[in-house]
């Protein structure tokens, strides 16, 4: 041994912990891990005695700390990099490094970071949500789905997500009588199990024994032992057979099975409210009057197809719930408990197809898994690494999560299908060895939608798209969506954030919203709008009014920022479990409908362009042109529409009702519909009532205004 490898030998490292700026150690938590909350306060590193080496955090190239004068305390040099680490979660490695340059491996200690406003539950839930949202979307894809409803209550004019619900019930109806065909062999199989002959080492008689020279040695030295260790054959239950059982068990009626519960829980049947259906409209014409009573008919019917695809859920999930329970149990039966599953069964197997008993599992399975059960297959990988617990939820999952919830939105919410035979972005999610995921970057995935009258629209979701401002700088914004439709085409962007305002304080707000969202993306990039999707439920800022208003009601600080900003940036909240269903709802029509106004008119979630005059009506009827004409201004913002004119929009599918309206002002666009991104008035006597301020100019009249204006003009009056 040399004399280096004595030194390392002998060297006794001194032990290293995390402290905040007392001095007083981060405790583990219940999984023994040492953490702090993101923004939580400064941390430090803390030896137990002096050490002459350095310290550093574990990367390529290693961060060298810098020592606290006159302690054994060590922090990250100032600078940049120094905020950027601190403000990061994740977890951040500290190694000693001795006066050789060597680093001490076995010194290295982890400080876990969690994120700010995120719970533990909601990292676990962005995880799930991705596997509940691989499934729900992929009986969406390239399939015509099987209805099992009945006479008079299918899929048809219900929207994407209502597909979904329907693919998920006939899928789920496909599991249970593969469940079925298991249980009713079970019990034969129980009683014979298939088996086969395995070679291992166990006591043989010495007459059977291939003997060694030592047991030929000790069998003369002890001519009484009858038995000695040997390689025998034994009959086992460990035969492809039964790992194809393990494989139906875990991978169908347990995992696939559970999954198909959650996304049957987590589908968001929306209530179409009738609110925006004037109770005493202005306009008093036969034509109009009818318009009225058939779009409340619409909502009624609506509401009773909901009600049936409700039941069926339900009961669906109690039989699921019922499968995955008698799928445990047998799982743990003698013959299986220590088989492992395979991550694929192999079927070349006679003795499989021939059998009694485990024949008919095999044919159900087959012929389900190329017919129900086709759609989930090229995402069944990824829910298995989801299901069994094995993907890490690293802090990147929040920026994974957003993208893949708009994406899921798109399919769901907006009738949308991917390009030709391209991967979706399920398809192309990679797992790492060490269980993150990892997307495609700077890779467009293109989506597909058509409308009832042959109109088709795109869009390209990105992820970390590398976009050159005009003075050639590089900007990487976490999501760019770019959406087409007769041939023009609008930039989107989105920022995901860990983000807790309360704590970071008005500044990274301010910082958030006007030097990244405007300054760095929107003003630098040919974008139609740029947002910051962040995780603070308190701060959902959709660009309505001045950002001056905003951080003044909410910080109680002044500044000049005064411009309406007519929803082109802002702060989106978007978070598990605080109604991020309807958050990505309501961005679909800030990007679709209030962003463009080819689509204004039509039902996202049908496909249904409304045919103007008889599913759209305006809130007056004109008498030197006609109402289409009139229609026409207000969708394009033309300056003739005149002032607070409406547009009531019904869609004839499923009696989705919404309002679109020029403002009182410079005739800009309102979009108006449950869950509304404007502001409401501020005058009190609008107070719960569909008046709101312009996002673009501020328009806000009062009513007394409008009933001077009234005299003046005939001016529509219906809010």
């Amino acid at each position: 041994m040399d004399k280096r490898s004595l030194l390392d030998k002998s060297m006794s490292y001194p032990s290293i912990r995390f402290v905040d700026v007392n001095g007083t150690p981060f405790n583990p938590d219940e999984d023994g891990l040492t953490h702090v909350r993101q923004f939580g306060g400064a941390w430090y590193v803390e030896l137990d005695r002096a050490w002459q080496g350095e310290v550093a955090l574990d990367g390529t190239p290693p961060i060298l700390l810098i020592q606290v004068p006159n302690t054994n305390r060590w922090e990250l040099p100032p600078g940049r990099e120094r905020v950027e680490i601190i403000r990061r979660s994740g977890e951040v490695t500290v190694v000693l490094i001795d006066s050789t340059g060597k680093v001490a491996r076995d010194t290295a200690t982890t400080l876990h970071i969690y994120p700010a406003n995120i719970s533990e539950w909601q990292i676990d839930r962005m995880v799930s949500d991705i596997g509940v949202l691989a499934l729900s979307t992929a009986w969406c894809v390239r399939r015509l789905v099987p209805v099992p409803m009945g006479e008079g209550f299918g899929a048809e004019g219900l929207g994407q997500q209502w597909i979904a619900g329907n693919g998920m019930i006939a899928t789920a109806t496909a599991l249970l009588e593969l469940a079925a065909v298991v249980q009713d062999n079970w019990s034969a199989i129980q009683k014979r199990p298939l088996k086969s002959f395995v070679t291992e080492v166990g006591p043989v008689g010495i007459g059977k024994a291939n003997l060694s020279p030592q047991l030929l040695i000790k069998s003369k030295v002890e001519p009484g032992k009858r038995r000695v260790l040997g390689m025998t054959r034994i009959e086992s239950t460990q035969c492809m057979e039964n790992e194809f059982l393990c494989y139906i068990l875990d991978v169908y009626l347990l995992d696939l099975a559970s999954g198909l519960i959650t996304s049957l829980e987590s589908l968001s049947l929306i209530n179409i409210e009738d609110d925006l259906i004037p109770a005493k409209p202005r306009r008093k014409d036969e034509e109009f009057q009818e318009f009225i009573e058939a779009s409340k008919q619409r909502i009624q019917t609506f509401r009773l197809r909901q009600e049936e695809l409700k039941k069926q859920i339900n009961c669906k999930i109690l039989q699921l719930q019922s499968c995955v329970q008698w799928a445990t149990q047998s799982r743990s039966s003698n013959f299986l408990v220590d088989i492992k599953t395979p991550d694929e069964p192999v079927f070349n197997s006679l003795r499989l197809i021939a059998s009694p008993n485990y024949g008919p599992i095999f044919e159900k399975y087959s012929n389900s898994k190329g017919d129900i059960l086709e759609p989930i297959q090229k995402v069944l990988y990824l829910l298995e690494h989801i299901y069994r617990g094995e993907i890490q939820p690293t802090w990147e999952i929040y920026e994974t999560w957003c993208v893949v919830k708009l994406y899921s939105a798109f399919i769901l919410y907006a009738n949308m299908q991917p390009l030709d035979e391209r991967q979706t972005l399920f398809e192309s999610i990679e797992v790492e060895p060490n269980g993150t995921l990892k997307l495609p970057r700077n890779t467009p995935f293109s989506l597909r939608g058509k409308l009832s009258n042959g109109q088709f629209y795109t869009i390209h979701l990105i992820y970390e798209a590398q976009l050159t401002t005009a003075d050639g700088q590089l900007r990487t914004p976490d999501i760019i969506i770019r959406f087409s439709i007769n041939e023009e085409t609008n930039n989107y962007c989105f920022d995901a954030k860990y983000r807790n305002y309360d704590q970071q304080g008005d500044g990274r707000l301010i910082e958030d919203v006007i030097d990244i969202a405007r300054d760095r993306y929107l003003e630098e990039l040919p974008l139609a709008c740029a947002f910051i999707l962040h995780t603070d439920p308190k701060r959902d800022y959709w660009g309505e009014v001045p950002f001056h208003r905003l951080v003044l009601e909410e910080f109680d600080v002044e500044m000049n920022e005064l411009e309406y900003p007519g929803h082109q940036y802002g702060a989106i909240v978007l978070v598990p479990g605080n109604d991020d269903d309807r958050q990505v709802r309501r961005i679909l029509r800030l990007l679709f409908q209030y962003h463009n106004s080819e689509l204004c008119t039509a039902c996202l979630s049908c496909g249904q362009q409304l045919e103007w005059g008889n599913d759209v009506h305006s809130s007056w009827k004109p008498d030197r042109i006609s109402e289409e004409e009139l229609i026409g201004r207000v969708v394009y913002r033309e300056g003739r529409a005149g002032n607070g004119t409406g547009l009531y929009c019904s869609c004839p599918q499923c009696g989705s009702f919404w309002v679109i309206q020029s403002c009182y002002g410079e005739h800009h666009h309102l979009l108006k519909f449950k869950d509304c991104f404007h502001r409401n008035s501020d005058h009190p006597e609008f107070q719960g009532k569909w008046m709101y301020i312009c996002p673009d100019c501020g328009s806000d009249p009062s009513l007394a205004e409008l009933r001077a204006t009234a005299q003046q003009a005939a001016t529509n009056l219906d809010f």
